[in-house]
């Protein structure tokens, strides 16, 4: 479990964070996507030419939707941006929206089987 990182110091919440698992969004190739399985939410984000689109919440994100910023947090001040990690939550602003929408805690991040990519033979 992760220790907050006024317990422990920023430097090593972030080390812990990586450990835990999750991605680095900087790392996802232009047309793939990971499915984010939250406790109340399974999320899909989808990097394109463009950004990256998020779907799966039925009140904020029913369609893909562009996020304008995204990272993982613990409940604190403290964020990773283009990080999505296991048991944290997700800080995202999207596109339309002035306020931030924090997710319930992230159960797993795998990657996504899109359509579009069934002839893509690259790798993550």
């Amino acid at each position: 479990m992760l220790v907050p990182p006024g317990t422990r110091g920023l430097e090593q919440f972030m080390n812990e964070l990586e450990l835990e698992g999750g991605a680095d969004l900087n790392r996802l190739p232009v047309g793939y996507a990971l499915e984010i399985e939250t406790q109340n939410t399974i999320y899909i984000l989808e990097r394109r030419s463009d950004g990256y689109y998020i779907w799966g919440n039925r009140k904020y994100c029913p369609q893909p939707t562009k996020i304008k910023h995204i990272g993982s947090v613990l409940g604190g001040t403290a964020i990773r941006m283009d990080f999505v990690g296991r048991e944290a939550k997700i800080e995202m602003r999207l596109s339309g929206r002035d306020n931030p929408i924090t997710t319930s805690w992230v159960k797993s991040v795998k990657e996504a089987k899109l359509p579009s990519r069934a002839d893509n033979n690259q790798k993550l």
